[in-house]
């Protein structure tokens, strides 16, 4: 099995000493088996597939000695 796992990006530099930027990635993994006592017990499950957002920023202070790092 294959799948297509996207990942993307983008920064936005603001001015020498800060840029914001957005990240965003999707993610595919092997589905479990159900458990004893389900419905469905020891049937394997589907893919599970995740998706995930990052949104940031970073600034240089104190002329250049101190590095500030924010993200969501």
């Amino acid at each position: 099995n294959v799948a297509f796992s996207p990942t993307g990006g983008v920064i936005v530099t603001l001015s020498e000493q800060t840029n914001v930027y957005a990240m965003a990635s999707r993610g595919v993994e092997p589905g479990g088996v159900a458990p004893n006592g389900a419905i469905n017990a020891f049937e394997q499950l589907g893919p599970l597939q995740s998706t995930q957002v990052e949104l940031g920023a970073k600034a240089q202070t104190a002329g250049g000695r101190l590095d500030v790092e924010a993200a969501v």
